[in-house]
């Protein structure tokens, strides 16, 4: 879980405060990234970012799944039903399950841990909007 957790900046990597987009990098990040997309019980949709962690498994924000009577994972045209979810509310970290994100890319983690004072720039669903 911790390991999650360090990754759940939803795609961080590297860069200097001033560094221009690096848009190889970018798509490499958003190889493992999916639109969560959370239906909830008041007709309303919650939209999020999950990350692919493992096969089948994404890590998104508790947050964004909270009210929801049902989750599907969008990455382009494809839409895929989650089929369950491990939550850890202290820390805002769900775990959602979908066996058709098998194939999907896993996310890497970093050799080294982050230190203070280190830039990072962080991908996501901004606004549901396509990754940012």
């Amino acid at each position: 879980m911790r390991r999650i957790l360090t990754l759940m900046a939803c795609g961080l990597w590297l860069a200097p405060a001033h560094a221009d987009v690096d848009y190889q990098q970018f798509q490499r990040l958003t190889r493992s990234l999916l639109k969560v997309e959370a239906f909830n019980g008041d007709g309303s949709v919650s939209i999020g970012t999950g990350v692919v962690v493992a096969k089948g498994a994404v890590a998104t924000n508790c947050h964004v799944t909270r009210y929801a009577r049902s989750i599907e994972l969008v990455k382009g045209a494809l839409r895929m039903a989650v089929e369950t979810q491990q939550a850890d509310i202290e820390h805002d970290l769900c775990l959602l399950y979908a066996a058709s994100t098998g194939e999907m890319q896993v996310a890497s983690l970093r050799e080294r841990a982050l230190h203070v004072g280190e830039s990072v720039v962080a991908v996501g669903f901004i606004f549901g909007v396509a990754p940012r």
